[in-house]
C-alpha cells in the first residue's frame, strides 16, 4: 500500500535513547501480520511499509545489531486498529546512550530530527512527537527545563506552538524513580504535554542497562497510542488490558488555568494542589487531568 492524502497521512516523530532505538528482542507477533497503514521514512526521504526494527533508519544510530523492538511496533498495531481513514508516517530517529543536553538545538541529533520531520510533512501533517529518554540523566536535576527548552524549540521549528508532546517514563526501578518523579512535572511546566507510565514493565533480563524487554516495549506502545488518542483525536479508546495499559500518567492543563505561557513553555506553577483524576471503571484507566480544551 501507499501512504493516503497529505492530510490524511499523519506523521509522528519518535525520538530519544536506547529504549526508543529498541533494545530487545524481536518476536513473529511483533512483524506478523503485517502492517497496512504504517509507514517509516527511509534514508531517500521515501516512504516504506513499517515494521521491527523500527529505528532502522535513523540517521544518527547506532551499529545495526543494537536496532531491535522498540514502542513504535505495538503503536502502530493500536493505531492502526483503533483510527481509521488515516495512514501513519513515522520518523523514527534514536540514539542510545544520549543525554538531553545532546538533543538542544544547534546539536547534530536535534537538527537531524527536524530535517527529517520537515522532509515527512512534504507529504503528511505532524501530529506529535514521542520521547523516551532519561537514563542518562537519571541525577540530572535540571532536566525538565532542559526538556521544555528542546520542546519550545521544536514547536518553533514545526510552526506549532501546540504539536502535542508526549513522554514515557523509565522503569520504576531503583535509582530511576527519582527521575520519574521529575518528568511527572512536565505539564505543569509545558503545556500540550502527557507522560505514560511504566507501571508493570521489567528490564531486560540479565541486561545491566534498564532495556524495556519485549512485553514492556508492547506495552509501552500502546500506552504511547492511547496518549495520542487522547490529545490528538480527543478521546480514550477502549483498554485491551486494564490491569496492564495505564496509558497517561499526566496531561498538562489548559493555558487558561495556567501561568504565562510563550510558544508552549510556562513557568512552573507555584500551586501545590493535584490536578483532579479521572477515573473510569470500566477502562481500568486512572488519568490524572486537568482539560486541555
Amino acid at each position: 500500500g501507499e501512504p493516503m492524502s497529505k492530510s490524511n497521512h499523519h506523521v509522528y516523530l519518535l525520538i530519544g535513547q536506547s529504549n526508543m532505538a529498541g533494545r530487545a528482542p524481536i518476536r513473529e507477533k511483533d512483524t506478523n501480520p503485517p502492517r497496512e497503514r504504517s509507514f517509516l521514512l527511509d534514508i531517500s526521504g521515501e516512504w516504506v511499509r513499517a515494521e521491527p526494527p523500527m529505528n532502522w533508519y535513523s540517521t544518527i544510530r547506532k551499529g545495526e545489531d543494537k536496532q531491535k523492538l522498540c514502542p513504535a511496533g505495538s503503536f502502530t498495531r493500536e493505531m492502526e486498529e483503533k483510527k481509521a481513514g488515516v495512514s501513519f508516517g513515522l520518523v523514527v530517529n534514536a540514539r542510545g546512550g544520549t543525554k538531553v543536553g545532546q538533543w538542544q538545538k544547534g546539536g547534530d541529533y536535534y537538527d537531524e530530527a527536524v530535517r527529517r520531520t520537515l522532509q515527512a510533512m512534504e507529504t503528511g501533517v505532524l501530529k506529535a512527537i514521542l520521547w523516551h529518554q532519561g537514563e542518562s540523566d537519571a541525577e540530572n536535576e535540571n532536566y525538565v527545563d532542559t526538556l521544555a527548552m528542546m520542546i519550545n524549540d521544536f514547536r518553533l521549528d514545526f510552526g506549532d506552538d501546540s504539536i502535542p508532546f508526549i513522554a514515557g517514563e523509565l522503569l520504576q526501578e531503583e535509582g530511576l524513580m527519582t527521575f520519574n518523579e521529575r518528568l511527572a512535572t512536565l505539564p505543569d511546566i509545558v503545556e500540550h504535554t502527557a507522560v505514560v507510565s511504566s507501571e508493570g514493565c521489567e528490564r531486560i533480563v540479565g541486561d545491566r542497562h534498564p532495556h524495556f524487554d519485549t512485553e514492556s516495549q508492547r506495552i509501552m506502545g500502546v500506552r504511547y497510542a492511547e496518549a495520542v488518542i487522547e490529545m490528538v483525536y480527543g478521546g480514550i479508546s477502549s483498554i485491551k488490558s486494564p490491569t496492564t495499559h495505564q496509558p497517561v500518567r499526566r496531561i498538562a492543563p489548559s493555558s487558561d488555568d495556567a501561568p504565562h505561557a510563550i510558544n508552549g513553555a510556562r513557568a512552573p506553577s507555584r500551586s501545590t494542589s493535584s490536578p483532579t483524576p479521572l477515573v473510569d471503571p470500566s477502562k481500568g484507566v486512572i488519568l490524572k487531568i486537568r482539560s486541555s480544551e
